[in-house]
């Protein structure tokens, strides 16, 4: 590990009941969730300090409506956990990485303390629990930042606010990507405000759409659960819950933005590219198909290729689902994609190689947009890759 990132130590006691948890979530996911809380149980009589188990059981009885139960034995797990953190580990400096296997069921842990907190209307604990998972695993693969964002907007605290959006400045979530240049309209910060909504609306027109519309009806169909990214479902959801956080003369700088930058054609471009990706899952299911290439191209200004042609299939964003999905369409379109980046993997490749978990490739490649697609057509490692290098020609295209 590296003199700041810390993991928890494997334990062959933790691995040897860790297909009974599977066992149980599969049950409670058949809808036999009495059996499934009866192995958890037998699993913390045999080992109580299984977290990951601990975990599984707070979910059953929080969906069975004992949400006291719930959060102490979430608590219970936390308390469990940090007590095996060294002396010497200091929040804000030292890292858990959800790259390490070992740590994720402590981060999960946490992650459940800090809903319950919030089902409680705990603010100042569930805001604390937000922000040291943030600190603990920077790299958020728990999405904890939306949340927070939210939080930090209810409860008027515009700087913690945009502290976050600058820790997160290039994410995509619509919290971030509007709230960004939200919080420095409320700054004064105009002329930074205005760059930053530009690429907000370029990313996501639908949203900034539903902002500036004088009355808002809710999608046919829509449910909070199956939101997808860049539909109008989605847009409709931001407004639920951040319409309220935008005055009247801020939404009149979100409008001459959305005219400068040509927002009805950024909706149309939008509109023809879902019909292509329509068309191609048509085509696919029948078999392979070559229209991969067309697809990527009829991405809209501003989509940032792989990154949101994952999400628009419904890729839930975190390693092994980006894993799947790229494999399987790799599959489709193999030559084509290599032909596409051979220029960057020829430059930036260096010689040697190593065994880095596939699981960190596919996050650290996928953050560069589509050249996340080199992870599973040429096995390599991040310390094959000059990133500087990358970035270079990223700028030249």
């Amino acid at each position: 590990m590296g003199d700041d990132t810390w993991g928890f130590a494997p334990d062959h006691e933790l691995y040897e009941s860790d297909e009974y948890v599977d066992m149980a979530w599969d049950l409670l996911e058949s809808g036999n969730a009495s059996e499934a809380e009866d192995i958890l149980r037998s699993i913390l009589d045999k080992c109580p300090h299984h977290l990951d188990a601990m975990h599984h059981l707070a979910i059953i009885v929080d969906e069975g409506g004992r949400d006291e139960e719930a959060f102490d034995l979430w608590s219970k797990a936390v308390d469990l956990g940090r007590d095996a953190f060294p002396k010497e580990f200091e929040r804000g400096k030292d890292t858990l990485p959800w790259v390490i296997t070992e740590n994720r069921p402590f981060l999960r842990c946490l992650q459940g303390m800090a809903r319950s907190y919030g089902c409680r209307g705990d603010c100042f604990g569930f805001i604390d629990t937000l922000e040291w998972l943030i600190d603990l695993n920077p790299n958020d693969n728990q999405g904890a930042r939306e949340a927070l964002m939210h939080i930090y907007f209810e409860s008027e605290l515009h700087d913690r606010a945009l502290d976050l959006a600058e820790q997160y400045e290039d994410d995509v979530t619509p919290g971030i990507l509007f709230g960004y240049p939200l919080l420095l309209l409320k700054k004064g910060m105009v002329s930074k405000a205005r760059q930053r909504l530009k690429k907000a609306v370029i990313a996501q027109p639908r949203i900034a759409r539903e902002l500036l519309k004088k009355k808002h009806r809710k999608p046919s169909g829509f449910d909070i659960n199956e939101v997808t990214y860049g539909s109008w479902d989605l847009a409709y959801a931001y407004w639920k819950e951040y319409g309220g956080f935008w005055s009247k003369a801020e939404t009149g700088v979100l409008q001459e933005v959305a005219d400068d930058v040509g927002l009805d054609r950024l909706l149309k471009e939008h509109a023809s590219y879902e019909k292509t990706v329509r068309t191609y899952e048509k085509a696919t299911q029948r078999g392979p198909d070559p229209r991969e290439d067309k697809v990527l191209k009829a991405a809209p200004v501003g989509w940032k290729g792989f990154d949101d042609f994952c999400n628009i299939y419904e890729v839930d964003g975190d390693e092994e689902d980006i894993i799947e999905y790229i494999n399987e369409l790799m599959k489709l379109g193999k030559s084509v994609t290599e032909r596409k980046f051979e220029p960057y993997w020829k430059a930036c490749l260096e010689e040697g190689g190593n065994d880095m978990d596939r699981e960190e490739l596919a996050r650290s490649f996928f953050s560069l947009g589509a050249l996340s697609a080199l992870v599973p057509v040429f096995g390599l490692g991040l310390d094959d890759f000059d990133i500087g290098r990358i970035n270079e020609l990223l700028e030249r295209t």
